[in-house]
């Protein structure tokens, strides 16, 4: 296990002149790796035709891919072939996004139109055959410049799928080719075959065929991934293969497992302030339960040009942040100063000093390495599993044409609440009530001081404490391991008792659900804080504490500690992330024999001074301030 950090270059936005000196700096700061974006657009004279610094020289990729060798560094590489980069098209060509085999098509028939600034494009379609073969021809490009240049660990297969934004449930995608793989993809599953909706329809019967075209359309991105690998792959691009997912928290229009076997690595995207971070949170806490070593392929270093509201301090809390909730590396995007951007690590021109920021991210990468992040093993009580379908539910509720959930959730907007609340005739706002319901966990586990992560339920959980939230229906996957798992259950509002096409479950199933809650292994409750599940609660908060080596004797709301053991167990790492009101206090005590080291804290108004070294055997205590992450180390005495 590898700590990976990396900062993206784009050379084709850099003066040749510099590459240099920017690539001297980013290694002298301890970045180890380079990501590096090959854009379509940029590279292609005509169609057919490339330029890989034959003619322009900013365009020389072999040439800068040896200059990241020559350093030691390795590679990120990203062919597209979409890759945003705040490029126009997203870096596809003129006559990719013109060419009516390849767009994306609504319900009428007409163009869907990707919402990026500053000048909307027509997106295409994944299931495009016509978009297919034309990206494999770049693919193809691109690996006869790449040949064996440079050292890459990782290829990351597109860029963050959403449907190029256009994901609200009946705006795409409806050309033929689309239509015919939707016609397989229910016949394959024994549904009815019809006209996939265009509208939102009444009813149950409204609300199976909703969820069946959003599975579908998950379905149909998964499989375009996988076969952009396969094209990859061909093109001599050898891989691990990676995907991003889009900085949209739970609002995913694509869920990880949905990606198991398609590529090597799920990896997300980071983009938040220190006030939203909660979004950005949830979605480390689910790549958690799924990937050994979380990655973020991209954590926001400055800020997109249309977002000017973003801080250093943002930057810097998210970059901390994220660590403490288990990321094992990141990707820091921007490593260099650019056109449609503010800010990143080195500045236009400035090769020499750095950013403030740099020099952060400098000490802040010397640290992981003191600590050891690569050998820390995250601690967790619990686990929250979210259906797939309960999201599925939501997005089919977006009432918006023309909208992005992911999108408007990526900007901190509360899309829960713009959701019809409808209730399908299940009696119940469903798409509103699971959210709701998993807010009460979280905040009922962070008062029981229980680190947890969050799974979509296809996932095996950890052996701690299971909560779900259950409702007149649950996929039959969900239902079995829930089932079957060897830890303590909350469940509830609601006992199921139908299956994900509101079919009524096996009676196997309904039969052993009843068993498990008859023997007490299970329990369904109303109310998050009923009896029942807060003893739950508090025997995981109890289980958890027994093993740390200090004990947390005041701990406001709003604060979560989260510890991480070393192998050896002499040694422990705790952070501290909190959003408490100012004037809050946080006290640990020491067990008998160990001793502490805090060692970053990170605050609003205390740019540079993050990097301390106090030491103690004594109770530790904190005054908070506010938003702000702290990082303790703890040792056993004798322990080096």
């Amino acid at each position: 296990m590898t700590a990976r950090f990396c900062a993206s270059v784009h050379y084709f936005r850099t003066p040749v002149g510099r590459w240099e000196a920017i690539l001297d700096r980013l290694s002298a700061a301890g970045i180890q790796g380079i990501d590096v974006y090959v854009p379509w657009n940029e590279h292609e004279r005509e169609e057919g035709r490339f330029d890989f610094g034959e003619g322009d020289p900013r365009l020389d990729l072999p040439r800068f891919l040896g200059l990241v060798a020559d350093r030691g560094m390795w590679i990120l590489l990203r062919p597209g072939p979409q890759v945003n980069a705040e490029l126009r098209n997203f870096g596809l060509p003129d006559r990719i996004v013109r060419d009516e085999r390849i767009q994306a098509r609504s319900p009428r028939g007409r163009p869907v139109f990707c919402p990026s600034p500053p000048v909307f494009f027509p997106a295409p379609s994944c299931a495009s055959p016509g978009y297919e073969e034309e990206a494999c021809r770049w693919f193809a490009a691109v690996g006869g410049a790449v040949g064996d240049a440079g050292q890459v660990r990782l290829v990351q297969v597109d860029n963050e799928a959403a449907l190029f934004f256009r994901e609200a449930p009946f705006d795409q995608d409806y050309r033929p080719e689309a239509l015919a793989l939707w016609k397989e993809w229910t016949g394959e599953r024994g549904m009815d075959g019809q006209d996939p909706p265009i509208r939102r329809e009444p009813g149950r019967d409204g609300l199976v065929r909703a969820l069946a075209w959003i599975r579908f359309r998950r379905w149909m991105m998964a499989r375009f991934i996988g076969r952009l690998r396969e094209g990859l792959a061909r093109a001599g691009l050898r891989g691990p293969f990676s995907h991003n997912m889009p900085p949209s928290g739970l609002w995913q229009p694509l869920a990880g497992a949905d990606l198991a076997g398609v590529v090597d690595v799920v990896a997300t995207d980071v983009y938040s302030t220190a006030a939203g971070f909660a979004q950005a949170r949830d979605q480390i806490l689910t790549l958690r339960s799924s990937e050994p070593e979380p990655f973020a392929a991209e954590m926001g270093c400055g800020t997109v040009w249309y977002a000017p509201g973003v801080t250093q301090f943002d930057n810097r809390f998210a970059a901390a942040a994220g660590l403490a909730y288990g990321l094992k590396g990141f990707n820091l995007y921007m490593g260099v100063g650019r056109d449609r951007w503010i800010g990143g690590l080195v500045a236009e021109g400035a090769e020499r000093e750095g950013s403030d920021l740099l020099h952060f991210i400098q000490r802040l990468i010397r640290l992981m390495g003191v600590v050891g992040i690569q050998e820390l093993e995250p601690v967790s009580g619990a686990t929250i599993a979210i259906p797939r379908s309960y999201v599925d539910h939501s997005l089919a509720s977006f009432p918006v044409p023309g909208g992005s959930p992911s999108l408007l959730a990526a900007l901190g907007l509360p899309v829960h609440e713009m959701l019809v609340r409808d209730d399908w005739g299940l009696g119940l706002a469903v798409q509103s009530a699971w959210m709701e319901r998993v807010r009460a966990f979280q905040e009922a586990l962070a008062g029981g001081r229980v680190p947890y992560v969050i799974s979509d339920g296809t996932h095996a959980a950890g052996p701690g404490l299971l909560l779900v939230p259950t409702y007149r229906y649950l996929p039959r996957d969900v239902m079995a391991k829930v089932l079957s798992h060897p830890g303590p259950v909350v469940a509830g509002p609601e006992d199921p008792l139908l299956d994900e096409s509101l079919d009524p479950l096996p009676e196997d199933l309904v039969r052993a659900w009843k068993d498990a809650r008859e023997s007490g292994s299970l329990v369904v409750a109303r109310d998050v804080d009923s009896a029942e599940s807060a003893a739950a609660i508090a025997v995981a908060g109890r289980s958890v504490a027994e093993g740390l080596p200090y004990e947390a004797t005041l701990v406001p709301p709003h604060a979560e500690i989260l510890p991480y053991r070393s192998g050896g167990g002499g040694r422990w790492v705790s952070w501290i992330v909190s959003a408490s009101q100012p004037g809050s206090r946080i006290a640990l005590a020491p067990r008998r024999g160990w001793g502490w080291t805090r060692m970053l804290s990170i605050r609003p108004r205390a740019p540079g001074g993050e990097f301390v070294q106090e030491k103690g055997d004594g109770n530790l205590v904190i005054d908070l301030a506010g938003t702000e992450v702290h990082l303790v180390e703890w040792r056993q005495a004798g322990v080096e």
